[in-house]
């Protein structure tokens, strides 16, 4: 009977040995993903080429009605690119090509809460990023 349990401790023990190394040889096969710098959530925005023409840019603002929040807005340029903040609209613009045109209808209908429309002050300051962006704004008024 102690041979019976000196064996079966010795393959217990062999199983236990084997499962672990198992799981450090898994753990050193698995890719490591890089970490990622706690920098800044908005980096800083390539400066556009010299060479590319001027573009024409479609900008609206966007009322997202299923967000957790009661009132968040994107805005949204050429139909496909968003933006939650202004400060990451801002971002973005600061890499158009010089001499780009920014177009935006914003609806005279308001809501509540709407950024840049909700503040003359904070509409004038974003008209002057677009100018000092060499980004002409054009606003159409009722759009």
């Amino acid at each position: 009977m102690k041979a019976f349990v000196s064996r079966m401790s010795l393959w217990v023990g062999l199983g236990v040995s084997l499962a672990l190394m198992s799981d450090v040889f898994q753990a050193a096969a698995a890719p490591q993903a890089p970490p990622i710098p706690q920098t800044t959530l908005i980096p800083k925005a390539p400066a556009a080429p010299k060479d590319l023409p001027a573009q024409a840019y479609q900008m609206s603002l966007v009322w997202m009605v299923d967000a957790d929040t009661p009132r968040e807005f994107i805005f949204v340029v050429n139909g496909a690119v968003g933006y939650r903040t202004v400060a990451a609209l801002k971002h973005s613009i600061s890499s158009f090509p010089p001499g780009s045109t920014l177009t935006w209808a914003p609806s005279d209908a308001r809501i509540g809460g709407e950024p840049l429309l909700s503040s003359p002050e904070d509409m004038k300051k974003f008209a002057a990023f677009c100018k000092s962006a060499k980004v002409k704004l054009v606003i159409v008024p009722g759009g």
